[in-house]
């Protein structure tokens, strides 16, 4: 398939990833969608993804200071969010379930985690930490699929929702994805219960 002149849907670029890669993630569903992506819709919706070392190091880096700042428990871990407001098809939203995955299971058992292990939190750290937001609703879709794949299926697309949306945080806080907004609500409200309880 060449570049796109009518509109490029997930399953398209699924189905074409499919064909030229082994395997297939958020590296080769980014990649393809770009490649697909008619050249004037690119340009004009800044469609750059970003390089796998790249969301790698990002994710490593800016999650290591937050994992730094909470307790030892494994339950601390989930005390972090991750959001990534131009998530695109979802590099840095996969590599930041994969660190705080990671940390979750080693909190868990105390030591180096099974693949195993972290797989198998991967979908509850997923939904307590991990969020996004993007302008393009294929992208958007390609990062439900990304993180899908990530947990092996565990989390269906369709169950990340309201974790990642199509919208704008430049628009205000309203904007963020539902998830994130209960999980703020519902922090603001213990707060507030254990003020009035003193």
């Amino acid at each position: 398939m060449s570049a796109a002149t009518v509109p490029v849907t997930a399953d398209d670029v699924y189905q074409e990833a499919l064909i030229d890669y082994e395997t297939v993630g958020a590296h080769e569903l980014g990649v393809t969608y770009e490649r697909l992506m008619n050249p004037g819709q690119r340009a004009d919706q800044g469609s750059y993804y970003t390089p796998t070392e790249l969301a790698a190091f990002l994710a490593q880096f800016s999650l290591n200071l937050g994992l730094d700042q909470v307790g030892p428990d494994a339950a601390q871990v989930l005390r972090i969010t991750a959001l990534d407001p131009a998530c695109g098809a979802g590099m840095l939203l996969v590599h930041a379930a994969r660190v705080l995955s990671h940390a979750y299971a080693a909190r868990l058992v105390g030591s180096e985690p099974s693949g195993d292990l972290v797989l198998a939190v991967m979908p509850r750290v997923v939904l307590e930490c991990v969020y996004g937001v993007d302008s393009d609703p294929v992208a958007v879709d390609l990062a439900r699929l990304s993180v899908s794949l990530e947990t092996a299926g565990a989390l269906a697309p369709s169950m990340l929702a309201r974790h990642i949306v199509c919208d704008s945080v430049l628009d205000g806080p309203e904007h963020l994805p539902p998830a994130l907004a209960d999980r703020h609500r519902t922090a603001t409200d213990a707060a507030l219960n254990k003020t009035t309880e003193k």
